[in-house]
């Protein structure tokens, strides 16, 4: 009878609560920019790891530098590790989510991350709660790590012509430029950079007093093909401040320019317009001459 009442109890119990709720209630506080709700999910020892500061303050740091308008969170079915006899361990889940970053300076950036939580307490007072680490918010990033907002440039192929001569390709180049936090003379970097680049000290000072220059940042100031820097090289490194980084530029070896061969560049929105507005003319144009056959 013992037995039996303690399998009856037991069979009563109710069983550990699912993880995804709490994978949601994350997701929608994300969505919210609702940090706090977020915080309050972490696991104790997440939160002695990474801090207020390196939570509350940063999450929103990172939705500025990224321009964030808004994002879109969806969480996945969860998922258990294997103990070691085989059978999925009940204490830990993982949860993915994906991520889809809604920014005004590069669009939509779609990640894949995963979530790791654990329960805490026992029974009827057992929780999840989330093992929180950096690349909760972004793969691959880690404590000390910035993140970067860059929108990189389209990158275009060669153009043949049917003998095989290049008209267009891409040569090796160098791009001097300047971080303003590394400066200790500005008057003997733009005597000195001025000399190299062969540029007025006014035009480059220009360039790196913009309103969005920050002392970190790499601002560019002259790009300049790899057989000249390789002269320049030497003078250019002894100038604090002055950084270069390695690139390739468009070439032209048949001397046809780009007016002839074209070229790409980003549209502004009267470009775009302006082509919307030819296509639905080039189609009505097509409407009428099928209409039409004497046309």
């Amino acid at each position: 009878m013992a037995i039996l009442c303690a399998t009856v109890l037991g069979a009563c119990e109710p069983g550990p609560p699912p993880p995804e709720p709490i994978a949601r209630q994350y997701a929608a506080a994300w969505q919210k920019s609702d940090y706090q709700a977020m915080w309050d999910l972490l696991t104790d020892d997440a939160k002695a790891q990474v801090t207020p500061a390196g939570f509350i303050d940063r999450l929103p740091r990172i939705a500025e530098e990224m321009t964030l308008r808004s994002l879109e969170a969806k969480p996945g079915a969860a998922a258990h590790p294997a103990l070691p006899n085989g059978s999925p361990d009940p204490r830990k889940a993982s949860v993915p989510l994906d991520v889809t970053f809604h920014t005004q300076r590069v669009g939509d950036v779609a990640r894949a991350i995963t979530l790791q939580l654990v329960m805490v307490g026992e029974k009827d007072k057992a929780v999840w709660r989330i093992a929180w680490t950096p690349e909760a918010i972004l793969p691959h990033l880690v404590a000390g790590r910035l993140v970067r907002m860059t929108r990189l440039p389209t990158s275009r192929g060669r153009i043949i012509a049917r003998d095989g001569t290049e008209l267009a390709t891409f040569i090796e180049a160098g791009v001097v430029g300047v971080v303003t936090g590394q400066i200790r003379s500005e008057s003997g970097l733009l005597s000195s950079l001025s000399t190299v680049l062969g540029l007025k000290a006014d035009d480059i000072k220009a360039k790196y007093t913009q309103s969005w220059v920050k002392p970190d940042l790499f601002v560019p100031i002259k790009v300049v093909p790899a057989a000249q820097l390789d002269a320049v090289r030497a003078r250019l490194a002894v100038i604090e401040g002055v950084q270069v980084q390695a690139t390739r530029v468009r070439s032209y070896p048949s001397g046809l320019a780009s007016q002839t061969l074209g070229y790409l560049a980003e549209a502004s929105e009267d470009d775009a317009a302006c082509g919307l507005r030819s296509r639905r003319s080039h189609r009505e144009e097509g409407h009428r001459s099928r209409g039409d056959p004497r046309r």
